[in-house]
């Protein structure tokens, strides 16, 4: 279902782990105002970098996100927070253009994940820019 002019609702409560996929889908169901928002900013960052993103990870429920590793306070299982790869750019340069832009965020990260880099974007207003070099190691950004 189409929640925006560039996102879906399954593309923002996808996962790879196929056994939590109808569960995480079915928690998302009672946040569907929450994932509406969560694709309306998301069009936001979009608009900054110019270029399609491909999500990666969306909303979690509890299950899913303890299975991935994540935070216990993650803001995904708030579906506040969205990981992407821009399509067509640079990550370090999509990055940079969120950084300088005056999109809203809370969180900015620049996270390394297996060989490459991913977006981590949480909803909020403090801007906070942080690196990730490996997983469970966050610094503040330095340009």
């Amino acid at each position: 279902m189409k929640l925006t002019e560039h996102f879906s609702f399954e593309e923002l409560t996808k996962t790879d782990i196929a056994e939590l996929q109808n569960k995480n889908r079915k928690m998302a169901e009672s946040l569907k105002g929450k994932i509406i928002r969560l694709a309306e900013w998301a069009e936001t960052l979009r608009a900054v970098i110019k270029v399609p993103m491909i999500i990666t990870s969306g909303y979690r429920c509890g299950k899913l996100n303890e299975r991935v590793g994540g935070s216990a306070t993650s803001q995904h299982t708030k579906a506040e927070a969205i990981d992407f790869i821009p399509s067509g750019l640079w990550v370090r340069e999509a990055f940079v253009r969120l950084k300088d832009s005056n999109a809203q965020f809370g969180q900015l990260i620049l996270e390394r994940r297996g060989g490459g880099f991913i977006i981590h974007a949480g909803m909020g207003t403090k801007r906070q820019l942080l690196y990730s070099p490996r997983a469970g190691v966050y610094e503040a950004w330095k340009e």
